[in-house]
């Protein structure tokens, strides 16, 4: 009689080992997804035409295509997992590959998050680990991976999952002989895939759900419940003969259906001694045979059974020798067929009274059955509620001792915390009289910092007071001085060394009087000064900047180029803004070489307007340019002519901008050299 198992492979005789195709059926519908990326989607596509390919017996085909996809797809992607439940279909009888890969599917879901994200696959996943602990004859394990998908299931409720899980069951209990439970559990299952919304195959659901009818009718008839049998048998006849016309649902794959189906309505009839109806199924089984997989195996054994019970024992012996042939090549897929083969053959050899060989093949016979019986001894003995019982019990036990870890966390917390909360408190009565100790001495300095400040700021501005006195009373006697240097230097009668000395002490009253006028400008000034700003038309301020300074740098054969713009007003010191603007006109030709051009230009924007001054000169080394901006900045350098530094432009500079609300900056200039900018608000 014919259990369908698997999709792939529909005549597999042995119902141990067809729990994980039950599993696969609905895997690929369930975790298929709608990827956003081209690739991913034909990476989806490929997985299912591998699936189909199988299912349609192309399986030299389907494997090449899936080893393909094993060098496209990333081994941390969903599609990972739906790779390596094909590869344990496509390594169907060895068991150690298919551990491997079942491992590797499940080592996906390495986190809460993978298992939460994708928990029908990790269901699915779950119940292939025990379908190959099953294979392995680990039944505990095997158990261990079902009550963990069932614990899932009964959280997340989803039909497809609970539709996999109760075949799994079924498989499991068909296994330990309890036939009606495993029937009830196939058809509980086939009720829980009509509500199962999938995103796989038509081709694919028509398979589970042909496979599962056929299952539940098997089952039935171990059971010895022969209406319910055949009731299951023809709604899976029915439901083949519906997609007869169906181009989705291959002409093979139909004929692999009715093979099996077909033989296991022959298994009925032969139990009703109804030969004549178990033959022409049986018949129909055989004429359907596809040549692949060992699958005419099991109608065979029985069509010989018939012509031995109807005394045709020339057409028994050659189903027999037919049978044994594929056996011996699709042995280990068909050890029930293998033990009826045996059987029925020493009957044969009584019947034709040839004892020799009939004790050799009832030897066998025995051999084998007791082999397999043993085998099914410890898998018989397992009482599946009592283990699922247990497992639960472990469980509790385990999230009650997780509780119970966790309280001893939350009280070991709570007293450190309470600890903390005491110390914390001693320790703030402690400092509370300090701090206010620390504030009474706090304001105490603070007067006296004030006291200070105010003194320091009347000396400053005494400071300031005497400077200028000071200054202007440099200044009147240098100006006489450079006077009376300036007559001498018209009168003839002196040598080169006294002239050469005359004009010295020019140059150096000149410079003197120089740095006095920067000072007064500067320094002597009052920062608290306040400054008159009015509306000043900032193109004609420079402009006239430029002018006045055209003759200055025509003394170095300089040209002064000026962009000019439509009249920009801001409100501004004119008298101030002037001195910055000249200021770095005339920086730039102080450090300019002869025959260089400099260029001036004034840019509006919205809010704001710039002024630019470039310049081809010397430039700024690098360990100057934080200190340009300082008064009497040791970074000053001579002219390229040997002009006189002060070191005070650039620093009254940018204080006067800072007033205005503006900045000042520089950059280096690409063609050599340095720009200087002004930003101002208007």
């Amino acid at each position: 009689m014919y259990l369908h198992l698997l999709s792939t492979v529909n005549c597999l005789p042995n119902p141990r080992c067809g729990l994980f195709g039950c599993l696969l059926l609905l895997f690929l519908l369930s975790c298929s997804r709608k990827e956003n990326r081209i690739s991913d989607l034909q990476i989806e596509h490929d997985l299912l035409r591998v699936d189909s390919l199988y299912i349609n017996r192309k399986f030299g085909e389907g494997t090449a295509l899936l080893n393909s996809l094993g060098l496209r797809i990333k081994r941390n992607s969903p599609q990972s997992v739906n790779y390596y439940r094909l590869k344990v279909v496509h390594y169907e009888g060895n068991a150690a590959m298919m551990r491997a890969y079942a491992d590797s599917a499940l080592s996906f879901f390495s986190t809460p998050e993978l298992t939460e994200k994708y928990k029908e696959q990790y269901v699915q996943v779950l119940l292939m680990k025990g379908d190959v602990c099953m294979r392995e004859r680990k039944y505990n394990d095997a158990l261990t991976y079902f009550y963990r998908g069932k614990v899932l299931l009964e959280r997340n409720k989803g039909a497809c999952g609970i539709s996999d899980f109760t075949s799994a069951m079924a498989g499991l209990l068909y296994g330990q002989k309890k036939f009606a439970q495993a029937a009830a559990y196939w058809v509980e299952s086939y009720r829980w895939m009509e509500k199962c919304k999938t995103e796989g195959t038509a081709q694919r659901y028509f398979h589970i759900q042909q496979g599962t009818l056929n299952n539940a009718g098997y089952a039935f008839e171990n059971a010895g419940m022969i209406d319910s049998a055949l009731y299951y048998y023809q709604k899976d006849v029915d439901l083949i003969n519906g997609a007869e016309g169906s181009k989705i649902i291959s002409r093979r794959a139909l004929n692999s259906a009715r093979l099996a189906v077909y033989d296991n309505i022959g298994s009925v009839y032969t139990r009703l001694n109804k030969r004549k109806l178990a033959k022409s199924f049986l018949l129909k089984s055989v004429a359907l045979d596809l040549r692949l997989d060992g699958a005419v195996i099991p109608p065979l054994v029985k069509l010989a059974r018939i012509h031995l019970m109807d005394g045709d024992y020339k057409a028994a012996d050659s189903a027999f020798q037919r049978s044994r042939l594929l056996l011996n090549k699709f042995k280990d897929a068909n050890l029930s067929s293998e033990i009826k083969w045996y059987k029925f053959r020493s009957e044969y050899y009584f019947k034709q009274h040839k004892l020799a060989e009939a004790y050799r093949t009832l030897e066998a016979y025995i051999r084998i059955k007791d082999s397999v019986e043993r085998i099914d001894a410890e898998l018989n003995k397992m009482d599946v509620n009592k283990e699922f019982k247990s497992l639960q019990q472990e469980s509790s036990l385990n999230n009650l001792e997780k509780r119970e870890e966790y309280n001893r966390y939350y009280l070991i917390g709570a007293a450190i915390f309470l600890l903390m909360l005491v110390i914390i408190v001693i320790l703030v009565s402690k400092n509370l009289g300090q701090v206010k100790k620390n504030s009474r001495v706090a304001n105490l300095n603070n007067l006296r910092l004030q006291r200070t400040l105010s003194e320091l700021e009347l000396a400053n501005k005494n400071y300031i007071r005497i400077m200028r006195v000071m200054a202007h009373d440099l200044k009147n006697p240098l100006s006489g001085i450079i006077g009376l240097v300036s007559v001498l230097l018209e009168e003839d009668g002196f040598t080169e060394d006294q002239i050469s000395m005359l004009k010295l002490i020019e140059s150096t009253g000149s410079h003197s009087i120089g740095m006095i006028n920067e000072l007064l400008k500067s320094g002597l000034a009052d920062e608290r000064e306040h400054m008159v700003k009015t509306p000043v038309n900032l193109q004609t301020l420079l402009n006239d900047s430029v002018e006045l300074l055209r003759f200055r740098a025509g003394e170095k054969h300089q040209e002064i180029v000026y962009e000019h713009t439509e009249p920009v007003w801001a409100e501004v010191n004119r008298e101030k803004i002037w001195r910055v603007f000249n200021n770095l006109i005339i920086n730039a030709i102080k450090f300019s070489p002869n025959n260089s051009r400099i260029k001036v230009e004034i840019r509006q924007f919205k809010r704001k307007v710039v002024i630019v001054v470039s310049d081809r000169g010397i430039g700024i080394p690098d360990e100057n340019k934080e200190l340009v901006f300082e008064m009497f900045t040791p970074a000053k350098r001579m002219g390229t002519n040997g002009e006189q530094p002060f070191g005070l432009g650039l620093s009254i500079s940018k204080r006067i901008v800072e007033l205005h609300n503006g900045r000042i900056w520089f950059k280096d200039n690409p063609d050599g050299g340095t720009e200087f900018f002004i930003e101002l608000p208007v």
